[in-house]
């Protein structure tokens, strides 16, 4: 196995980010001062017929995958694996050349079947005749793990011990920030209002926030509009087979919000319009048919329900992804994720 891999393992750990009224347990452990936020629920993704379906188009379409999976076994959700969610959180929406800054940091969910990837690493080093490149040493109680990436720097990995067998592994490309985001769990000082410790809808699969939007690469005309936004958040999920997303963008004006959701409106009906003469458009219109857009305040709100299964059986149909889905899922919850 070459040392390459683990430029694809960086990724996995990207790639993969609630169905109480509270919101994730998780939310203690997001730094304050960061600037955006992703939660995954990976059990209620994988217990989703819109959500299983992208899980295997995520295993389907990522290179390396399998060499992931041999560093990190059970890294997938549901009874194939032992995760059941993951945070992604950092200061800085810029994304310079596609590269990940160096604040970013993911903290990956799970149980006792995801602990031993520590261990998997230092075999792993120790057959392949580097493991004078791993380092580990104790941050906070937790064990860190580090390894040299391909091109430059190291990523670092650090395991968490939670109650009722629960594990969190805390991963960054930066030793501050490892540091930072594990003193978190041990002092409890986390804590991020673009999280919600509340409110958190039934059914939520994903949610994400951020509260400044002048970092994300968009052309000029779509600067002007929503570039200066105060704040963007999102959540999509499934409930009773019905797939949904509520978004809520808060411009900072109620005329920008009039003007934004004019703008919106407007390219709905031309579509709707366009649609009689291209039927690939048509299907895409069918879809989007539940898709309502308001104001309220300075805010523009999009609403959208649409039942999954026409939404899995769109995405099949357009070509684009052609993945086989194991429709037996397994919809059981034995464990409190509150055990944090």
């Amino acid at each position: 196995m070459r040392q390459g891999m683990y430029t694809g393992l960086g990724c996995g750990l990207v790639l993969v980010a609630g169905s109480a009224l509270a919101g994730p347990p998780v939310a203690g452990h997001v730094d304050p001062d960061a600037k955006w936020v992703v939660h995954v629920d990976l059990e209620q993704l994988n217990s989703t017929q819109l959500g299983s379906f992208l899980m295997d188009m995520v295993a389907a379409e990522t290179d390396n995958f399998e060499d992931i999976r041999e560093i990190m076994p059970n890294f997938w959700p549901g009874p194939e694996g032992g995760m059941f969610g993951i945070t992604l959180y950092g200061a800085e929406l810029e994304f310079e050349d596609d590269e990940i800054p160096e604040d970013f940091c993911a903290v990956i969910y799970g149980n006792e079947n995801i602990r031993g990837w520590g261990s998997m690493l230092e075999a792993i080093a120790l057959h392949e005749g580097f493991e004078d490149q791993l380092k580990k040493r104790e941050i906070h109680g937790a064990q860190v793990w580090s390894m040299p990436m391909e091109d430059s720097g190291r990523i670092y990995a650090g395991l968490v011990e939670g109650r009722s067998g629960r594990v969190a592994w805390v991963v960054s490309f930066d030793s501050g920030r490892i540091e930072r985001s594990l003193a978190f769990f041990e002092d409890q000082d986390g804590g991020n209002e673009l999280l919600p410790r509340d409110g958190w809808r039934a059914g939520t699969v994903a949610f994400a926030a951020t509260n400044g939007l002048n970092g994300v690469p968009m052309d000029e005309k779509a600067s002007r509009v929503i570039g200066e936004a105060k704040s963007f958040k999102m959540r999509v999920g499934e409930l009773k087979d019905e797939a949904f997303m509520q978004l809520a963008l808060d411009t900072g004006d109620a005329e920008k919000a009039q003007s934004v959701m004019s703008i919106g409106q407007g390219l709905m009906a031309i579509g709707q319009l366009a649609a009689s003469e291209d039927e690939e458009l048509a299907a895409v219109m069918r879809v989007a048919r539940g898709l309502q857009i308001s104001t309220s305040g300075s805010s523009v709100l999009v609403d959208f329900e649409h039942d999954a299964g026409e939404i899995v059986k769109f995405l099949r149909e357009s070509g684009e992804f052609d993945v086989d889905v194991d429709d037996d899922r397994d919809n059981k919850d034995d464990d409190d994720h509150d055990t944090w």
